[in-house]
């Protein structure tokens, strides 16, 4: 963390983080990190380009959050620490799987140097995330279903979990794509189903005013596209495109959350065995409707 921190006999116990400091998370496989706007807190996860995928708004001069205050400025948030007792302080942090969450502190020794922590509340949570809305929730290609994961078709034969009993791990395909064969690429196609693209409205890299094959020829032209992934709008005949060249967990139909018109297809390699002509069918999954589409 780049925050700026001033000595506090000269500021009496502020701390200014500056505009342009970014907060890092890291993980094996995944990086989440904040940028501090003039007016909201954006949450990124690394992709190429980066995607938001949740927005902590500062629309008041003064926000107050779980109990400390602090001032928010053009260029700079000021954290007003000196009237907290040292029983009272909280800090924010932002994890490893994207939440940002308040701490506050407990069982403060004598001496002040060692310290137990809880949770007191996410940042998010007030503006509607549950845990199926963070990217990586379910791992790569993982569904993610009032807050449960699983893999795309359930029980199918295209894809199977990293790790066995671990299905917050995400899934990996039986038959890796290969741009050689792109002849034999194909779709599994997830009713009711999107990721995080698609939804408060972020600003994402999006194809808009487009038709659902036209998005799915777009991906499988495109060797790098991992899904093509489709909402529809008001009307039936046009709607939003995502081809990401990687995927996070996805987001299975949630009450009231408007995944009733999206449609995720995920794109699989067929055998070469395998007649090319394949029989749709339907397998229940979670109660997402599934159906192998041919190329």
């Amino acid at each position: 963390m780049n925050n700026s921190t001033n000595n506090d006999e000269d500021q009496g116990g502020e701390v200014f983080l500056d505009k342009n400091d970014i907060v890092h998370e890291f993980t094996i496989e995944t990086k989440y990190y904040l940028s501090l706007k003039e007016s909201e807190i954006v949450a990124y996860i690394s992709s190429d380009p980066p995607k938001q995928y949740a927005i902590f708004y500062l629309n008041r001069p003064i926000i107050d959050i779980f109990g400390v205050q602090f001032w928010v400025q053009p260029t700079y948030a000021l954290f007003d620490l000196k009237s907290l007792q040292i029983s009272a302080f909280r800090y924010i942090r932002l994890e490893s799987d994207g939440h940002l969450n308040v701490y506050q502190l407990q069982n403060i020794t004598g001496d002040g140097f060692e310290f137990n922590s809880i949770v007191a509340g996410d940042l998010f949570e007030p503006y509607g995330l549950n845990d199926c809305d963070y990217p990586t929730r379910c791992g790569s290609f993982g569904v993610c279903s009032d807050g449960e994961c699983s893999c795309p078709g359930g029980n199918s034969s295209f894809f199977t979990s990293v790790r066995d009993f671990h299905p917050n791990l995400g899934c990996k395909p039986i038959t890796p794509l290969s741009c050689t064969h792109k002849n034999l690429h194909t779709f599994l196609e997830l009713k009711n189903v999107t990721d995080f693209s698609f939804t408060f409205g972020l600003d994402q890299p999006l194809h808009p005013n487009t038709d659902v094959e036209s998005c799915k020829k777009a991906c499988l032209d495109n060797c790098t596209c991992k899904a093509a992934l489709f909402q529809y709008k008001r009307n039936i005949s046009s709607g939003q495109c995502s081809m990401p060249s990687q995927l996070y967990s996805l987001m299975a139909k949630q009450q009231g959350r408007g995944y009733e018109n999206a449609l995720a297809y995920i794109k699989i390699q067929k055998s070469s065995d395998r007649n090319k002509s394949l029989v749709p069918k339907l397998v229940p999954s979670l109660s997402v409707g599934l159906v192998i589409t041919p190329a």
